[in-house]
């Protein structure tokens, strides 16, 4: 950021390259990036649809970048309602009240592709135990 006025960033070739051979098509949007054990993790929201079908919503997927070892897999959740296109993928591990360890993901089910999901934001608990 310059002033408050012009921001620029740099985008992550390594990143792009991985998404775009997994399915992507080269937008990329929101990440998440996490860590278990020594296993560095990234989350990643990314248009699937080829380029010249437009932006539309309905494509938006999430893919799985394991940052150490430079592998990625585009995720395919079982929503209830069949949804596909899911984005703004957040991840956090938490302690249960009952002292359980879990893993909280949140995503946002966008309406197109949305079948017969709610569209809007989700929250996910797994218990770890």
């Amino acid at each position: 950021m310059t002033n408050l006025k012009t921001w620029s960033g740099s985008s992550d070739t390594q990143i792009n390259t991985l998404v775009n051979n997994a399915g992507g098509n080269g937008k990329i949007g929101d990440a998440e990036v996490f860590q278990v054990g020594v296993t560095v993790y990234r989350l990643v929201e990314a248009q699937a649809d080829p380029p010249s079908s437009g932006n539309t919503f309905g494509s938006w997927r999430l893919f799985l970048v394991n940052q150490t070892a430079g592998t990625v897999q585009q995720l395919r959740p079982a929503l209830a309602g069949g949804a596909r296109s899911l984005g703004n993928p957040t991840l956090t591990f938490v302690t249960l009240p009952n002292g359980t360890p879990a893993l909280v993901f949140t995503c946002f089910v966008f309406s197109e592709n949305a079948n017969s999901t709610p569209p809007g934001g989700h929250l996910f608990v797994y218990p770890l135990r």
